[in-house]
């Protein structure tokens, strides 16, 4: 069974091309373009990995972090940041979730292999 990675972004262009790399990849992917979408996702269908932006509308990647670290069902989800803006400091649900942080803009293969590279870990 391919292993879930939700992707939480903004701009569709990023949503997009990760798709479609982490699918070539072998993955199982799904897009939210903004943490509140993201975060009823991971509800729903509990994913093995998160990438998150951090500057979004209606929920800010901060807060979707915290709320994932909080819900039983995802507070042992691995995250990766991928942002422009990384924040000055972290919260504890940072340390508990975050793996990786990347900045904006990136290299596919770099964010493929980094998945890789956490699933592997955390299996």
């Amino acid at each position: 069974m391919p292993k879930r990675v939700l992707v939480v972004d903004d701009d569709a262009a990023v949503t997009e091309l990760l798709r479609r790399a982490l699918g070539a990849a072998g993955f199982e992917v799904s897009v939210a373009s903004d943490g509140e979408a993201g975060l009823r996702l991971a509800r729903t269908h509990p994913p093995d990995l998160v990438i998150t932006d951090i500057v979004m509308p209606r929920m800010a990647g901060l807060q979707l972090i915290g709320r994932l670290v909080e819900a039983p069902e995802t507070s042992g989800v691995p995250v990766i940041v991928l942002s422009a803006h990384l924040p000055d400091h972290a919260p504890a649900s940072w340390t508990r979730a975050v793996r990786l942080c990347l900045t904006k803009p990136f290299e596919t293969d770099a964010v493929v292999a980094a998945v890789q590279t956490i699933l592997a870990a955390e299996a």
